[in-house]
């Protein structure tokens, strides 16, 4: 049956444009592998059939499952998270089939919880196997890694140079430094300097193979799990002041309103002078008289004074700032989602929790971060057009829009949804009234519900224009990530390629193989951050439970016949809450 045939044109008052069709799985012809079978859920005894237990899986998305019995301890009750592993279903059975593994613990506790979202997500959380460990150095507190001299004659030396990083205080695989200084014409030097991960990482080992597997690196509440060794993410990799490091470096010629002269990619050899907090940045830049003193600032390189430190920190700042202001007058959108923060004490509960507010500081890295990326995606695109890997946004879809739109516009709010700057420009004319912070909260997150997904992908994919490469919300033609790759895989193959283009050298990648990376950095990298918000769901409910109830600003943003959806403001919470009809 059509959507537009007459009986359709109102089902229930639903006009036909908002009606979408509709399935039901009823088997699984072909099953995941066994790593993917595993999933987290309740067992629960059924009066009418002693010999299985009904399996609920916390994943909606996967079947229901009958359990043997017989194989379930019997102190397992239903308010006890457990471990099934898929096995079958058929065409002619109800529930599928699954076979119990183990118990997590019960619901609620941290650690159950978080053991069921690393099964929910298929994050890796084993160690890595022996067989990954061997391709890294042999190295030990007699035996530490030295850079060999035959590697640093290839490449150009910058241990000279005052070159520092800015990171979170918590930071402990440091990917990214920067460096500015200031040239006798007026402009100024400025360098992003990023860990030579491929140096280590070599092509088809086992341990690039593990990588790409990973992918990424997972972020939870209380806990990291590596995409790499913990000897290269915060060992070799990292770079850690008075360390030399390899680098691959993106090192411009900027004039003082931060428009690129030149630019010039290369491998390179660093030494960090210091490792700033984005606290200790932003003491500068909110009080320009601070002085540096050894009580609130680290440790700095004996041939580094801290004035000095400060001042290329205010130079940066500054550039910083006027191309933030020309990227978002050339419409770039930014959505900004409420991310907490928490302190745990030393039972690893939380006992405190805060949004975690982006200042100037962290400004100033992200401008560079995203020129960086923006100027190597530039690069390997010119040089391989059929096979780089980049990173693009699509335009959300104009329904979806329009609907946010006439939803303010029924209350009396007008937002522009023309383009990326239309929205940005609406969103900031509310941002300059503080009564109105409610409404810019409520904005962005209907806002962000209605956009799509930025993906990795190959620029040899042949049902893409090069005008579907753009990224919208940054609007920039082409873009792609350069600057992690201690956390991310794409950024491997992104050096990788880079370091051919250098060279003039056919890269190794086809299409087909950046496809596959790509298509496989798009998954893990969406399931890491749906499970880095379920842990932080998991502490917020645990902080309501042993230091609640709290009482808190809200903005009710829906409105249905049962239920009405609510922003908590200051904690960026989303409550969905019953309620009842007027009679």
């Amino acid at each position: 049956m059509h959507l537009q045939d007459p009986i359709l044109t109102r089902v229930n008052g639903i006009p036909a444009e908002h009606l979408q069709p509709v399935g039901r799985v009823v088997a699984i012809i072909k099953a995941p592998p066994p790593e993917e079978r595993l999933f987290a859920g309740f067992l629960k005894r059924r009066d009418q059939d002693q010999d299985f237990l009904l399996f609920s899986p916390k994943d909606s998305r996967v079947p229901r499952m009958r359990v043997p019995a017989h194989s379930v301890p019997d102190e397992v009750d239903d308010k006890m998270l457990v471990i099934v592993s898929f096995e079958e279903w058929t065409a002619k059975s109800r529930f599928a089939r699954g076979s119990f593994k183990r118990v997590l613990g019960q619901a609620g506790t941290i650690d159950a919880e978080t053991q069921a979202i690393l099964m929910e997500y298929k994050i890796p959380f084993e160690d890595f196997k022996p067989h990954v460990l061997k391709c890294l150095p042999k190295v030990d507190e007699k035996h530490p890694f030295v850079i060999p001299d035959d590697e640093i004659a290839k490449r150009r030396d910058l241990r000279d140079v005052r070159i520092f990083t800015i990171d979170p205080s918590t930071a402990r695989d440091l990917d990214d430094a920067l460096h500015c200084t200031q040239l006798p014409d007026g402009n100024f030097e400025m360098g992003v300097h990023i860990a030579d991960v491929s140096y280590f990482v070599e092509p088809n080992t086992p341990l690039d193979e593990e990588a790409e597997f990973r992918a990424t690196s997972t972020y939870l509440v209380q806990s990291v799990y590596p995409m790499l060794p913990r000897l290269l993410c915060e060992g070799l990799c990292s770079l850690n002041p008075d360390e030399d490091r390899l680098a691959f470096s993106v090192i411009w010629v900027l004039d003082p309103e931060g428009n690129r002269k030149s630019t010039w990619f290369g491998r390179t050899v660093i030494r960090s002078r210091c490792k700033l907090a984005y606290d200790h940045a932003q003491l500068f830049i909110d009080d320009e008289s601070k002085e540096w003193n050894d009580v609130e600032f680290p440790r700095l390189s004996a041939d580094t004074q801290g004035a000095d430190v400060k001042a290329d920190v205010l130079r940066m700042n500054h550039i910083a700032q006027q191309m933030r202001d020309r990227r978002f007058a050339n419409g770039a959108l930014r959505l900004n989602k409420t991310k907490l923060s928490f302190r745990l004490g030393e039972d690893m509960l939380p006992v405190e929790t805060w949004p975690y507010v982006q200042r100037a500081a962290n400004q100033l890295v992200e401008e560079f971060m995203l020129l960086a990326n923006i100027s190597v995606a530039e690069c390997i695109a010119k040089a391989f057009p059929q096979c780089a890997l980049l990173r693009r946004h699509p335009e959300p879809f104009t329904s979806r829009l329009e609907e946010v739109a006439a939803r303010f516009q029924r209350v009396g709010i007008p937002l522009d949804t023309g383009s990326s700057g239309d929205i940005a420009a609406s969103i900031r004319a509310y941002q300059e009234n503080e009564q109105d912070q409610g409404r810019v909260e409520v904005m962005q997150l209907l806002l962000t519900m209605a956009m799509q997904q930025a993906v990795y992908f190959s620029t040899g994919d042949s049902k893409l224009e090069q005008s579907d490469w753009k990224h919208y919300a940054l609007a920039t033609p082409m873009y792609t990530h350069f600057t992690s790759p201690i956390r991310r895989y794409a950024d491997v193959v992104v050096h990788r390629l880079l370091l051919a283009a250098l060279e003039n050298k056919e890269t190794f990648y086809e299409h087909d193989k950046v496809q596959k990376a790509a298509d496989r950095c798009n998954e893990r990298k969406l399931n890491a951050k749906e499970a880095g918000n379920k842990s932080i769901d998991i502490f917020k409910n645990v902080m309501v439970y042993h230091h609640g109830p709290f009482e808190e600003p809200a903005i009710v943003y829906r409105v249905q016949d049962r239920s009405m959806d609510v922003l908590v403001l200051r904690l960026g919470l989303e409550v969905s809450r019953g309620c009842v009809p007027p009679h």
